[in-house]
This record gives C-alpha cells, sequence and structure tokens, in this order.
C-alpha cells in the first residue's frame, strides 16, 4: 500500500509532502483536521503519477514475473535500491545473480554471458524500487497534481511554481502548434516534469 502523503522529500528540513501540500495551500502546519482528505488526494496524484511514467515513485518492493529463465535480466523498475530475490521454479537462486547499474537502471545477471531458456519455467525477481527521499521536482508534480484534484477541475496551463521551502521552477508547457499541453487530471506543469522519469524500456 502506498503513502505518498508520508513521503520525505530532498530538500533542507527533510519536510514530508503533506506538510509541503499544506504550505503550498496555506494550511497551519498544526491544523490536523484536514490531513485525511489532503492526504487522499496526494494518493490520487501519486497513482496518476505512477501510471503516466509507467514505473514506481515511492519506494517499494515489487515484484516480476517470467515464463521463462534467462539471463541477464532487465530490471522493468528504477531505481533499483536493494533486496533482490531470485526463484526459479520456486527454488531461491539469489546467491548465483549479480546486480549491474546503469545510471539507476538494473540489470540481474548470472555469470557472464547470456541465455534464454526454450521451456517453460517460472522465473520471479523481487526488489526494492523507487525513490525515498524523492526528488524536489517530483514532490513539484505531485503537489500540483493534487491541488488539481482538489479543485476538481483539469487544470489550465503553468509557466512557473514556487513552493514554500523547495524553491521554484519555469516550464515549457506547450506543444509546437503552441497548445496547452495536459494528461487527464495530470496539470501540464507535472507533466513537464514527469516526463523526466518515464520508463523507456520494457
Amino acid at each position: 500500500m502506498t503513502d505518498f502523503a508520508n513521503l520525505v522529500v530532498a530538500v533542507p528540513g527533510d519536510p514530508t509532502l503533506l506538510e509541503l501540500y499544506k504550505a503550498q495551500n496555506d494550511v497551519d502546519s498544526n491544523d490536523t483536521s484536514q490531513d485525511l482528505v489532503l492526504s487522499q488526494y496526494l494518493e490520487m496524484a501519486g497513482a496518476a503519477a505512477e501510471s503516466y511514467v509507467d514505473n514506481v515513485i515511492e519506494q517499494r518492493s515489487v515484484t516480476e514475473n517470467f515464463s521463462h529463465t534467462r539471463t541477464p535480466v532487465a530490471m522493468r523498475y528504477w531505481p533499483y535500491v536493494d533486496n533482490l530475490v531470485v526463484t526459479i521454479a520456486g527454488e531461491v537462486v539469489t546467491d548465483d545473480f549479480e546486480v549491474y547499474l546503469d545510471d539507476g537502471l538494473g540489470w540481474a545477471v548470472k555469470g557472464t554471458g547470456s541465455s534464454r531458456s526454450c521451456v517453460f519455467e517460472q522465473m520471479t525477481l523481487t526488489y526494492d524500487a523507487g525513490y525515498n527521499p524523492l526528488p524536489a521536482d517530483l514532490a513539484f508534480a505531485l503537489i500540483q497534481s493534487g491541488g488539481v484534484y482538489s479543485q476538481g477541475s483539469s487544470g489550465g496551463p503553468v509557466s512557473k511554481e514556487s513552493i514554500v521551502g523547495v524553491g521554484s521552477v519555469t516550464y515549457d508547457t506547450s506543444d509546437s502548434s503552441g497548445s496547452s499541453v495536459r494528461v487527464g487530471m495530470l496539470p501540464a506543469s507535472a507533466v513537464a516534469v514527469l516526463d523526466r522519469y518515464r520508463r523507456m524500456y520494457a
């Protein structure tokens, strides 16, 4: 189960996403009466963002299943963090594998070559992936998206935004024709950030 509201953001003071969201919306930090509903907006924003980037944002355990054994295995979720467990036909074979990283993209590798079984044999990889703490730009995107959910609209184009305690960022929110870009309930300012985190390989 995800808990985006309590994610720590990588900015001075280590605030949670909910604390930054409250500051952005002029909600007193000591007022907890709205925490439940504000947290729900952040959960919806987080789910929409993860769906858009086709990847995990909040760090957690993930599992991949393969019908044929193989090596190397490109891990679907990134950045890879730790705790790889590999099973083949129900047997734990983690010690046979090593993890190699390409700028956060993980590869589970057995030996030094490559191979793929021609017969069906269930292979499972479980590992931790995602962000903890949350990068500041992703916090921007989730806070802006949470604001759209709280307003119940698709939002409008945002060219510049500021969040107390984090800073400001400027976006190009138009396509080549000059039209405003938005995806579902994700505002243009969030999409501009999330595009940098989209999964680019299977």
